[in-house]
């Protein structure tokens, strides 16, 4: 599944809906923080319908929440609060 998480990761930064659909569907390992990173509410909506955990921590223990509130992302922060993610608690930048 490791080549998978890499292609969901690639078709995720090319935006690239069609290609990332077809690998959720086939079972790859979802991760949101990738979408959340890129700003993309409507790929996060997508992982989190395909089971990923909204508050997945990544290196530094950041969550895709931080990312949304970090970015300013306010549509972003909304879907992932509505999927019950929560802040790290890390201090996050001005």
């Amino acid at each position: 599944m490791e080549a998978q998480v890499s292609e969901l990761r690639q078709s995720l930064y090319r935006r690239d809906r069609g290609a990332a659909e077809a690998l959720v569907a086939a079972g790859a390992t979802v991760n949101v923080f990738d979408a959340a990173a890129l700003g993309d509410v409507t790929a996060c909506e997508l992982l989190l319908r395909a089971g990923a955990d909204p508050n997945a921590a990544q290196q530094g223990g950041f969550v895709p929440l931080d990312e949304a509130l970090i970015t300013k992302n306010e549509p972003l922060a909304e879907l992932l609060r509505a999927h019950r993610a929560k802040v790290s608690g890390n201090p996050l930048p001005d």
